[in-house]
């Protein structure tokens, strides 16, 4: 770390001292920032010429790196050197550029701007992919120049990738050809340029007009993360569903149940449900309860257990969190994810809705595990589980390389466990080859949308196109439903936070730009597919990163609980299909680390519920089924949620200070009922008020407040 730091400095320090120079010479020479010659030019035949704008190149960088570093690659700035990962965890790895189809785009020169010359252990390789290798399907990558940064401080075309080498640095590349490029891939080793420019002509183009999602009931965003321990009672764990667990548990609306790949697979071919592998818990029977009370699940196992480490892995690279592929397989091939493809076909036949399941894969473990246990039994189409999620957070770059996955690599081991990629597994792989109505989601991503557009290119690239319901030509992809992470902290809200970082309520985080990118994307590539949430939340230790903060007038388990619920307002107003919270009860050792303290029902004192998991419940229960209308206001916020042509208001302060506001409500009627919540109740307090010629006036407060009419 000592090293990088002094590398940053060193690399700032010359940057500066170079633009400096510059303008000084820019003085003398009378050109202080006259008029741009970068402009395109509208040529008679409608095309566009000239260079192309950084608004019409989508990059991504398939490693662990910010969407905003990328980009900076293509802002214009020469001054300033780009670094997309100090400490590299893919290497080499690969950045692509993508045009839009639409610009019919012709590459006519590309450049590069050479900052410090500081390549010193490998260039940088270009490959370019061609429209018509991608119409026809073979995807052919041709050879494009290599930037070896020798150029100091000049832009440059680049080597001749046929004769450069590092003892031969003089060879230039030129462009043969116009290339009616669709891709460009760069293959990084170390560093990058400080910016890239494409020169061409292109057709106009207008990007699509902000995406308006449908809206889903407030009550979607009610859900929460659990484990087996949160439903049935260690201790007696044959006994089912542990009844003061459930009660405390039934306020909210859907389940993510966050279990582990031994769970199901104790030993390789040996599968347990009813009681499972591990802990022995009766996954039939709340199973069961859920649906029985409304309660939809998502399963999301995780983790590789031992018996697949041992069998591929070494044991110094061994460890729970790994990719499940052998160490040498190729990240992204289909076919080195047979195990994890198998995994879930089982668990999609036994949960899902389709009951004709060939007897062989029904196949249990049916001598129990300890004497006087239930035995399990071969069941299929028990139709008790909705939702499939593809692992947990497969870009977990703090884990190292063998258990990071970027978004092709990770497009891969979906479209194995989504239907056997296409059915070319063979019987016996995948969620929809057991039950085509299960719904597959991707598994809550920590990066940004560039991952997501690793998965799509490699789903244009492998598995083709289709036509959906509209006849619509479509990528074909191997997921329903779009998923990412979000904790709202002062540390932009990523999973980046240090020992001086906080939460921050979601209003005043970036929640509100990340959502609609990744709607955005949806709409766009996706063909507007839901986008969900699958882990938020904060923690009550004074010392998290990841703390709700208290107030004056707010405690911390209170500011839990009122930041939890505006933020399901907010993510119910944006456009999101579901939230799951992080998670049911804090962890068994409790500490100051994050996510340890995340817990909204108190475990050690009897399963009670904290203020976070009251509000759901009462939120649920008054207005489980509404959906959001439009927003009146935005400081206070005032929103208006619809169900059957009965209305809804909610206002609050979106702020983190105890800060009040008033607002006057129009309401049209003689009287009105205030709701307010209330600890340690199953329902809201409900006040009934006069109004004033059908108004009335409210004092806000960071609480949010319910009023509808009488």
């Amino acid at each position: 770390m000592k090293g990088q730091a002094i590398e940053k400095i060193a690399r700032l320090t010359q940057d500066r001292a170079f633009v400096l120079l510059r303008e000084t010479r820019q003085f003398f020479s009378g050109n202080q920032g006259g008029a741009s010659n970068d402009d395109p030019v509208l040529l008679p035949s409608g095309r566009y010429k000239g260079i192309l704008p950084s608004e019409f190149i989508q990059a991504y960088h398939l490693s662990h790196s910010k969407q905003q570093d990328v980009l900076k690659l293509f802002d214009g700035d020469v001054d300033n050197s780009v670094v997309l990962d100090w400490t590299p965890l893919v290497k080499p790895s690969e950045l692509w550029v993508r045009i839009p189809e639409e610009l019919e785009f012709n590459l006519e020169n590309m450049e590069f701007y050479d900052g410090n010359g500081d390549i010193v252990k490998g260039a940088m390789r270009t490959y370019f992919v061609r429209r018509s290798a991608v119409a026809d399907g073979t995807w052919k990558r041709e050879q494009g120049p290599v930037f070896d940064g020798k150029d100091f401080r000049e832009w440059t075309t680049g080597k001749d990738p046929l004769s450069w080498s590092p003892e031969n640095t003089d060879a230039r590349y030129t462009l043969p050809e116009a290339i009616d490029v669709a891709y460009i891939i760069f293959k990084i080793d170390t560093h990058v340029p400080n910016e890239i420019r494409l020169t061409g002509n292109w057709l106009p183009y207008k990007e699509p007009a902000p995406h308006v999602p449908e809206m889903a009931p407030i009550g979607n965003m009610l859900g929460m993360v659990i484990l087996w321990p949160d439903v049935v009672d260690p201790r007696n764990v044959w006994d089912g569903v542990a009844e003061h667990k459930w009660e405390a548990l039934k306020g909210y609306t859907c389940f993510r149940d966050y279990t582990d790949w031994k769970t199901f697979e104790g030993k390789e071919g040996e599968f347990s449900y009813e009681p499972s592998a591990w802990g022995g818990a009766l996954r039939d029977t709340y199973y069961q309860r859920m649906h029985d009370e409304g309660k939809e699940v998502m399963v999301c196992p995780q983790k590789v257990p031992d018996w697949f480490q041992e069998a591929n892995y070494p044991p110094e690279q061994r460890g729970e969190s790994n990719v499940p592929k052998a160490w040498d397989a190729d990240g992204e091939d289909w076919k080195s994810y047979e195990k994890v493809a198998h995994l879930y076909y089982r668990i999609s036949a036994r949960y899902g809705r389709n009951k004709d399941i060939p007897e062989e894969f029904l196949s249990v473990k049916e001598k129990p595990f300890y004497p006087n246990q239930p035995a399990n039994k071969p069941k299929a189409g028990l139709g008790t589980v909705q939702y499939m999620q593809v692992d947990n957070e497969p870009d977990r770059y703090w884990h190292g390389r063998q258990a990071y996955q970027n978004g092709r690599e990770y497009a891969a081991r979906s479209s194995a466990c989504y239907d056997g990629h296409k059915g070319k597994m063979g019987p016996g792989y995948g969620v929809k080859t057991a039950d085509p109505s299960m719904q597959v989601v991707v598994g809550g991503l920590v990066g940004d949308i560039g991952f997501m557009r690793g998965m799509i290119d490699w789903s244009k690239e492998n598995r083709g196109y289709k036509l959906n319901d509209k006849g619509q030509k479509v990528v074909d992809l191997p997921f329903d439903i779009i998923d990412y992470h979000v904790y709202h902290n002062t540390a932009n809200s990523t999973q980046d936070q240090q020992a001086n970082t906080t939460g921050i309520c979601p209003e005043l985080s970036t929640a509100t730009e990340r959502a609609k990118d990744f709607l955005q994307l949806s709409y766009e590539e996706c063909g507007g597919m839901p986008v969900q949430i699958s882990e938020t939340g904060y923690d009550i230790h004074p010392e998290s990163p990841q703390r709700a903060m208290a107030t004056p007038t707010r405690s911390i388990l209170q500011t839990q609980a009122d930041w939890g619920i505006r933020a399901a307002l907010l993510y119910a107003r944006l456009g999101i299909y579901r939230i799951y919270t992080y998670m049911a009860t804090d962890v068994t050792n409790p500490s100051s680390g994050k996510y340890s303290t995340s817990g909204e029902i108190d475990k050690v004192n009897g399963y009670k519920r904290r203020p976070a998991a009251d509000f759901k419940a009462q939120l649920n229960k008054l207005m489980g089924s509404y959906t959001y209308k439009k927003t009146l206001n935005t400081d206070p916020a005032v929103d208006v949620y619809e169900l059957n042509k009965n209305e809804i208001y909610v206002l609050w302060i979106p702020d983190q200070v105890s800060r009040t506001g008033e607002y006057e409500l129009s309401l049209g009627t003689d009287k009105a009922v205030v709701h307010s919540f209330v600890e340690g109740a199953d329902e809201m307090k409900k006040e009934t008020v006069m109004t004033k010629n059908g108004k009335l006036k409210i004092i806000v407060t960071e609480t949010p407040v319910f009023v509808s009419r009488q």
